[in-house]
């Protein structure tokens, strides 16, 4: 498989699926490349693939949503990173400015 090419694995057997953080990686390249919808289709898979992968997916999804002036969907995905990370003070006054609830 690609994903195997690329990372070294020996392991890898026809119709395994490439691990979560390859998925958030070709998001990331995704993004700097300003392809904003291939870029969320590689979040989204990362994080059915690992919902904890962590907090930076879940910002980035925002970020997304919040530029193509979707901020219902940015609050719910912000919220989800703040989940994650409660102690991020930034990401709770961004939410609170878009007039979202913030749980705490």
């Amino acid at each position: 498989m690609w994903w195997a090419r690329r990372t070294g694995s020996r392991r890898a057997v026809k119709g395994d699926s490439p691990p979560p953080q390859a998925f958030k990686a070709l998001g990331d390249q995704a993004l700097r490349r300003g392809d904003k919808a291939k870029a969320q289709r590689h979040y989204e898979l990362a994080v059915k693939g690992n919902p904890r992968l962590g907090e930076d997916v879940f910002l980035k999804l925002g970020a997304i949503a919040f530029e193509d002036a979707n901020t219902d969907v940015a609050a719910v995905l912000w919220r989800r990173a703040l989940e994650l990370n409660p102690d991020n003070s930034s990401l709770r006054t961004k939410i609170e400015q878009l007039g979202a609830t913030v749980a705490t």
